[in-house]
Formats: C-alpha cells, structure tokens, sequence
C-alpha cells in the first residue's frame, strides 16, 4: 500500500485553489476519497465515530508531520464565534515533491487525481455543513457520536 500522506498531498495539490479551509472539511474530504474512489491505492485511514462524523487521528497526526517536516503550511484564523479556522496549503517545497510524483502516469494512476480533484471541486468550497450533511445521509453508522443534530 502507498503511502497514506500522499493522499493528503495530492488533495492539497489537485485543482485550481490548492489549498483546503478547515480540518473538518480535510477529514470528510479524505473519508470519502478513501470510501468512493474505486481502486483509490491509498486506503490507509482508519476513521471512527466522532463530534462531527468520521474522524482519523492517524490523518490529524500524518498532517502535523506533514507541516512539522516543512511540506504542508497551516494559517489559523478565528471565526466570528471565535473558533480557530486552520487552511492548509502546499509549501513550495510539498508543491514541487506532489508535483514531482504526479508527473508519473502510474503515480497520477493510483492516486486517482482526476477523482480526487472532482471531489475537491464539489466539496472544497462548499458550506461546510452541506459537506457533512452529506457524510451524514450517505454513512449514517458514523453519526452516533455527533454533536450536530442534522
């Protein structure tokens, strides 16, 4: 199996805006790559039961390597409730090494990129209740522990 930070990656990496607002939306994001890209060779995620649905502290922790090792930026900003909102983009150098392995048609292959940036396109910028709502109605088995009622 490849790598699981490479889908973290390549999702950052994909589409025109490369960059993903909030971790939430980072984590659905990944759940249903790993759940609806047939043949996605990244399936290294295991998700549980939590606040706001399905929830990997294995992503949480590859993603702070991912920004500890120099690859992936988080900015912070606070929200009008006053909540920390964090966006995560490629560093130049997480650009040039994603980059660098997606000019392989094999690399490009496994990753599924084309599927990967449908996802981001239809989900990226959307509300971020639309997107859980979503993970929601599709995979209701991961709701049990949610704080929103929806």
């Amino acid at each position: 199996m490849r790598d699981p930070k490479l889908l973290l990656l390549a999702l950052l990496g994909v589409g025109n805006e490369q960059q993903i607002r909030g971790i939430t939306r980072f984590q659905k994001l990944v759940f249903l790559a790993q759940n609806e890209i047939d043949d996605l060779q990244t399936k290294g995620y295991h998700f549980d039961k939590h606040d706001y649905g399905p929830f990997s502290k294995d992503m949480y922790d590859d993603l702070d390597g991912l920004i500890s090792t120099g690859y992936v930026e988080q900015e912070t900003t606070t929200t009008q409730s006053g909540n920390d909102r964090y966006t995560y983009k490629l560093t130049e150098k997480g650009g040039e090494y994603i980059d660098d392995l997606l000019a392989s048609d094999k690399i490009r292959s496994e990753l599924k990129t084309a599927e990967l940036e449908k996802l981001k396109t239809e989900y990226g910028g959307a509300p971020i209740l639309e997107l859980i709502k979503r993970v929601y109605q599709d995979y209701p088995r991961y709701t049990t522990e949610s704080k929103l009622e929806i």
